[in-house]
C-alpha cells in the first residue's frame, strides 16, 4: 500500500452503493401511493440505514489519508485538514441552505439556515432540522472531522482506543434508552466512527482474507438483517461492517465496486445525497410522481429521474467549482 496516500477503490462503490440505497428509501417514503406497495416498503425502509455506511467508510477513508500526517506532522497539516473539510462540504451545502431558506421562507427556516452554515449543527442535541433535513448525516459526520485529531491520538496506543471503542459501544445501546440518544446525535453514532477506525487499524490483516470470505460474510449477515427485522439494529451494525471488509479485500481485485463508473459516481455522491429530496419536491410539484397506473414501475421511474436530475446538478455545480478554483 502507498505510505502517504492510501486508497481503496471499491470503497467508492460503497459510496454509492449507500447513496442509492437512501435514494430509493426516502422516494418510496414520500410516494402518496406507498401503500400499495407495503411488501416493498417493508424492507425499502431499511435502507435508510446506509447512512451508518457512510459513517464508517467517513472515518476509514480520513485514516487513510490523514492518520499518519497528523501524528507524525506539523500545526500546519491540521489546518490544511480542517481547510479541505470546508472546502469540500461547506459550498453546495450553503447553496441547498439557501434555496431551501428562500423557497420556505420563515423564522424558524432563517434560524435553522444560520445553524447549517456554521457546520457544527451536529453538536446541537436531538437536532431535528427541516432545512436541508437529510443534512443531519453531515453534520453527524463533521463532529467527527472536529475530533478526528482526539480520534487520532487515541488511535496511537491500542489501549486508549480500546477504552474509546468500549465507550461508543456503551453509547450505542445505552445512549437511547437511558440518554434520550437518537441517530443524529454524535455520542449514539460513533461506534460507526469507532468502527472504521478499527478497520484501519488492522486494515493489513483484513486485506489478508480471500474474497470469497469477505463475500460469505456479507451475504451471513446481510440476508438475515432483511429477513429478521425485529433484530434489525445489531445485524445493521455487522451487515454494515461485512460491507467494507469485503471491500477492502476486493479493493486488490477488478470489481464493479472499483470500477471506473462507480469512481465517477462516487466523486459526485455526496452532493447528490443532500439533493435527491429537491429534486423529488420538485417533481411532486410537477405532478409527475405517478405517470403509470401501476405503482411499481411508477416508483422505478421516479427515482431514476431523481437520479438524472440530482447527479445533473452535482455535476453543474462540480464544473463550476472547478472553473472558480481554477482561476484562483
Amino acid at each position: 500500500m502507498i505510505d502517504k496516500y492510501e486508497r481503496y477503490d471499491a470503497l467508492d462503490g460503497l459510496r454509492v452503493v449507500a447513496m442509492f440505497g437512501i435514494l430509493f428509501m426516502h422516494v418510496l417514503a414520500n410516494l402518496s401511493y406507498r401503500d400499495e406497495m407495503k411488501l416493498l416498503y417493508r424492507y425499502i425502509v431499511y435502507f435508510g440505514d446506509f447512512t451508518a455506511l457512510f459513517m464508517i467508510v467517513s472515518a476509514f477513508s480520513v485514516n487513510c489519508g490523514y492518520f499518519k500526517r497528523v501524528i507524525n506532522g506539523s500545526f500546519s497539516d491540521i489546518e490544511y485538514f480542517y481547510r479541505k473539510r470546508y472546502r469540500k462540504l461547506f459550498p453546495f451545502f450553503a447553496i441547498l441552505t439557501v434555496a431551501e431558506v428562500v423557497s420556505s421562507f420563515s423564522y424558524s427556516s432563517i434560524y435553522e439556515g444560520i445553524a447549517n452554515f456554521t457546520m457544527v449543527f451536529g453538536l446541537i442535541p436531538h437536532e431535528h432540522m427541516t432545512t436541508v433535513g437529510v443534512g443531519w448525516t453531515l453534520g453527524v459526520i463533521f463532529v467527527f472531522y472536529l475530533l478526528y485529531p482526539f480520534f487520532a491520538f487515541c488511535m496511537k496506543d491500542k489501549k486508549r482506543f480500546t477504552l474509546m471503542f468500549i465507550a461508543s459501544i456503551f453509547f450505542a445501546f445505552i445512549g437511547n434508552e437511558y440518554f434520550g440518544l437518537g441517530k443524529v446525535d454524535f455520542l449514539y453514532c460513533a461506534i460507526y466512527f469507532t468502527s472504521g477506525c478499527a478497520l484501519y487499524l488492522y486494515r493489513h490483516y483484513v486485506e489478508k482474507l480471500d474474497w470469497r470470505i469477505a463475500l460469505g460474510l456479507v451475504l451471513c449477515t446481510g440476508v438475515p438483517f432483511f429477513y429478521f427485522i425485529k433484530m434489525h439494529a445489531l445485524l445493521k451494525y455487522f451487515f454494515m461492517l461485512a460491507l467494507i471488509i469485503y471491500a477492502i479485500v476486493s479493493s486488490k481485485r477488478n470489481t464493479v465496486l472499483s470500477g471506473k463508473l462507480m469512481k465517477r459516481i462516487s466523486g459526485l455522491s455526496f452532493e447528490i445525497y443532500l439533493c435527491h429530496m429537491f429534486a423529488y419536491r420538485l417533481l411532486e410539484k410537477l405532478n409527475l410522481t405517478r405517470p403509470f397506473n401501476n405503482p411499481y414501475l411508477s416508483y422505478v421511474l421516479v427515482s431514476i429521474v431523481v437520479f438524472v436530475v440530482s447527479c445533473g446538478v452535482a455535476y453543474g455545480f462540480k464544473r463550476i467549482e472547478n472553473k472558480v478554483v481554477t482561476r484562483r
